[in-house]
């Protein structure tokens, strides 16, 4: 038997060499089985055109087997409504709750967050536009000894936050943005910068934003009254 032949042989009897191994279709590449079976052709045209026969019909039986496998693995995926109907059905009604109790996870909850910084929130709601002003709520309103005991900040800090901004206004004269990292730098001042920089950029006084290409966090003065503020983990 020559090469070629063998060749075209192997392909005939592997539908059924792969029914006895089993395992995953897909690790047959077909492709190259029909390369081999163009490559393999015979000078004996009759019996060749018969091997390339069998060895087409081969390469379809796998490619039946490829479907079949991934109807199978959709199968799986899918979930009958009539299926899960029928199965809420058969259930107790105490399972059901246990099983949404257990695989149920709350936007929000006090075992997560202090009363006080749930009554911001609230109030915060409260006061934005459109839904602060939705009948049956109302608007929130504080007054200024409320709000600083919410939000205190010693005026030491907001002194030196302020002459902070005023080196970054002056920095900011010469370039459009400043990248961060290189205004909070690496040394113990680090962390107090940071904080300059949120105060700052929650009075509207800075902004803050993200170069979606580059990653980057820039560092910028607001432009026509509008600016930017993100969280930024301090690493």
């Amino acid at each position: 038997m020559s090469r070629k032949e063998d060749t075209l042989k192997r392909i005939i009897e592997l539908p059924d060499t792969f029914l006895i191994r089993g395992g995953d279709p897909f690790v047959i590449d077909v492709n190259n089985l029909l390369a081999q079976i163009n490559q393999n052709r015979m000078k004996d045209q009759k019996r060749s055109l018969n091997m390339e026969s069998a060895a087409l019909n081969s390469v379809s039986k796998i490619i039946k087997e490829q479907q079949d496998w991934v109807i199978d693995a959709l199968r799986g995926l899918k979930l009958d409504p009539e299926l899960l109907r029928q199965k809420l059905a058969s259930m107790d009604i105490k399972k059901i709750a246990l099983i949404m109790a257990n695989h149920a996870y709350p936007s929000l909850g006090v075992h997560r967050l202090s009363r006080d910084r749930i009554r911001v929130a609230l109030e915060y709601f409260g006061l934005v536009e459109p839904w602060g002003h939705k009948e049956g709520m109302g608007i929130v309103q504080r007054t200024a000894e409320q709000v600083s005991e919410f939000f205190p900040l010693e005026k030491e800090l907001e002194n030196e936050a302020m002459m902070f901004y005023e080196e970054l206004s002056s920095n900011l004269k010469n370039k459009k943005e400043i990248l961060y990292e290189e205004v909070i730098g690496r040394d113990e001042m680090r962390l107090r910068r940071a904080f300059y920089i949120a105060y700052l950029s929650s009075t509207g006084r800075i902004s803050v934003r993200r170069n979606s290409i580059t990653g980057e966090t820039l560092i910028g003065m607001p432009l026509n009254g509008d600016f930017e503020s993100l969280a930024i983990p301090l690493g």
